[in-house]
């Protein structure tokens, strides 16, 4: 049976899309051209004329998701990082963020977790691209509110790491996994890690 020709920019988005998926399943040393050129419907030579490596495809992944990733956590998030006066609010929206993130493209977080565990050279991308200025404008926003005698005196650095680690861990547990241990609604979960973490972030009297 004939299939329909795609358009060149379409034809390399169907390969990114089957590569996704083959190497969440298989991480990037168990995925062979032959099995990605199979996947995706095409011959070797057509997957070599859009991505002339295996690695050259694995980054543009990187790289397109990078993106996406930065769309995914709601843009009014992201604005409020210099003035942010109610911290559980920000907080809540900032965790529902992130574990959305997770929820919308598990294929991808599984890919990430692959290319972590393969040391592959390309699995520092998503974290210089993306995950560094995330962190830093959280810690930004940490520090200011240290500054302005809300929060009590420690570093910043950590305390967005713990933050950010806290909910990120939930969201790649379900995007790899699956299911959660705790079994409570997503709202009364975020609430807690925001609850636990403000006590803690507290200035002492």
């Amino acid at each position: 049976m004939a299939t329909a020709r795609l358009s060149s920019q379409a034809r390399r988005a169907a390969i990114l899309n089957a590569a996704v998926r083959l190497f969440s399943e298989k991480g990037f040393r168990g995925v062979t051209t032959r099995a990605l050129a199979a996947a995706c419907g095409v011959s070797e030579p057509v997957l070599y004329h859009h991505f002339a490596t295996k690695s050259d495809l694995y980054r543009a992944i990187i790289e397109e998701r990078a993106v996406e990733g930065d769309r995914a956590i709601p843009a009014m998030i992201e604005e409020k990082f210099d003035c942010v006066a109610d911290d559980r609010d920000f907080l809540v929206r900032l965790a529902n963020g992130i574990i959305a993130w997770h929820a919308k493209d598990p294929t991808y977080a599984r890919l990430l977790v692959f290319a972590g565990l393969e040391r592959h050279e390309l699995s520092h991308m998503f974290q210089e691209r993306y995950t560094n200025a995330f962190l830093d404008g959280i810690s930004r926003y940490f520090a200011r509110r240290m500054d302005e005698g809300v929060f009590r005196r420690m570093n910043p650095a950590i305390a967005a790491e713990t933050f950010v680690g806290t909910t990120a861990n939930f969201g790649m547990s379900q995007a790899v996994f699956g299911s959660q241990c705790l079994n409570l609604p997503l709202e009364e979960l975020v609430e807690g890690f925001v609850d636990i973490f403000l006590e803690g972030m507290k200035k002492r009297p």
